[in-house]
């Protein structure tokens, strides 16, 4: 008998773990509770029976036995898979309880259980008839109940009915609950004059305030409202306090400890870089540029624009100077992003001259010059999304994702799209997803357990699509209504 306590399971489950005695061909079990009338038990032995000479498993061997007359034989059955990804949800308690039961979950052990395998699979045996509720839970410390913030959970959206047959449910999807009040996740330091702020969960309002005085500092929140960057501009400073009152429910005092000052206090532009074609000459960096793409300036630190006219884009040898938009990017103070309709097998130079940005101290940047070329239209392919159900996708938004993880595209479906072209792609790897959003906010929401509020989900159209020069690879786009 191999680790009894961690395979052998009972359903209904016991207060008191039994005992197990383990004599030759021959397994005692010493019940120390007080069974149920009238019910029908079924003890699980998983891998823990095994013979003394080769270690042989007994796989998914159950003694089963009833306090009553009859033996109940009725099963349910299923699939759980996560939210995020919709792969399997292995090790979760599938917990069925008598009845409606709401809050039971939080408060009592269930009348019946079994755990999912690796493929997300379970099935829950010897039932008696009756009307059942059911619950999923990864059950961090193995009470049954619902009681840690990071316990996963799950539930089948309506009460079960096993009267006379066996049941098998549609697939369900499980989830990590957002906390009903936020509060810091994490503090971290990303150079000397940024510290970034993680949230439990998306911020509506916020009141910043810090014990010194700095009239440059800025605050800016990423897309999902979730993570907040500080800047603070106080070069003379190691350390500081800042203070945060978040949605006028959570308030916090932290203490940012600073990140040593070296040679990082300079701003430097980082060079243009590019995995497939990338070369160095003796003094600039030549990358080949996607034409759809606007044109992504990155520094060491946050700085703003202070002179456009010592920015310069030229074409060809001849410095045709090039028209173009620069503007600082919502989320990162470290990036600007420049726009022009480029002209595509063509050479470009962008000259950035001493002054045109500065750090928060007002220091500059030495003289960068980047050389690059442009691709040829026929260096692109394309996806052509079809097979939209116009009925299906009333709140839905699908979306292209290359091999880094990166969203290259994303649109709303519409009622009126039969198809959508996503072109213009360079050869890659692609990923085409379909994303469930009833609230219209662009964001993969979790359920609510105590309110009955399933997750969205998303669907992922296959595995990875290999797109290559001129290729129009045609996707189905197909989701299931259960």
């Amino acid at each position: 008998l191999d680790n009894p306590s961690q395979q052998i399971l009972i359903s209904p489950p016991l207060k008191n773990p039994p005992k197990f005695l383990n004599n030759g061909k021959s397994i005692r079990v010493i019940l120390s509770d007080t069974l149920k009338n009238e019910v029908t038990y079924n003890i699980n032995f998983g891998k823990a029976v095994r013979d003394n000479h080769e270690a042989n498993v007994l796989n998914d061997f159950n003694f089963v036995f009833s306090t009553g007359q009859i033996l109940d034989s009725l099963e349910l059955s299923g699939t759980i898979l996560k939210q995020e990804d919709g792969s399997p949800a292995a090790d979760y308690y599938c917990l069925l309880f008598n009845d409606k039961c709401d809050t039971c979950l939080y408060s009592q052990r269930p009348d019946y259980f079994a755990i999912s395998n690796q493929d997300g699979l379970y099935r829950i045996r010897n039932l008696h008839p009756g009307i059942y509720t059911l619950y999923f839970l990864k059950d961090e410390n193995f009470n049954y109940i619902k009681d840690l913030n990071n316990e996963r959970v799950g539930f089948y959206p309506s009460l079960i009915s096993i009267q006379d047959t066996n049941q098998s449910l549609f697939k369900c999807f499980t989830f990590k609950e957002r906390s009903v009040t936020n509060g810091v996740l994490s503090v971290d330091q990303s150079g000397f004059y940024v510290t970034n702020i993680s949230f439990q969960k998306p911020v509506k309002n916020i009141f910043l305030n810090s014990n010194v005085l700095d009239m440059n500092a800025k605050a800016i929140f990423n897309s999902n409202y979730d993570t907040l960057t500080y800047i603070h501009t106080r070069r003379d400073l190691d350390s500081f306090l800042l203070y945060i009152k978040v949605d006028s429910m959570y308030s916090d005092t932290l203490s940012i400890i600073r990140e040593a000052r070296g040679k990082e206090l300079k701003p430097v532009m980082y060079p243009f870089s590019d995995t497939k074609n990338n070369k160095k000459g003796e003094n600039a960096r030549q990358y080949s540029h996607d034409i759809s793409a606007s044109l992504n300036i990155k520094f060491n630190m946050p700085v703003t624009l202070s002179d456009e006219s010592l920015i310069h884009l030229y074409l060809d040898s001849q410095k045709v100077s090039v028209p173009f938009t620069i503007k600082q990017s919502k989320d990162d103070y470290r990036k600007f992003i420049l726009q022009t309709q480029w002209a595509e097998k063509s050479t470009y130079k962008l000259v950035v001259d001493k002054g045109a940005f500065l750090n928060p101290d007002g220091d500059s940047c030495d003289e960068s010059v980047e050389i690059f070329t442009t691709r040829a239209a026929d260096d692109y392919g394309s996806i052509i999304l079809t097979n939209f159900i116009k009925s299906t996708f009333d709140d839905y938004k699908v979306r292209v994702k290359n091999d880094l993880g990166q969203i290259i595209y994303s649109k709303r479906i519409k009622t009126t799209d039969n198809e959508i072209t996503v072109s213009n792609l360079p050869e890659g790897y692609y990923k085409v997803e379909v994303l469930e959003d009833k609230n219209h906010n662009g964001e993969l929401d979790p359920g609510n357990l105590i309110e009955k509020v399933q997750p969205e989900r998303l669907y992922t159209m296959g595995e990875k699509l290999q797109l290559k020069a001129g290729w129009e690879l045609e996707v189905k786009i197909q989701i299931e209504n259960k």
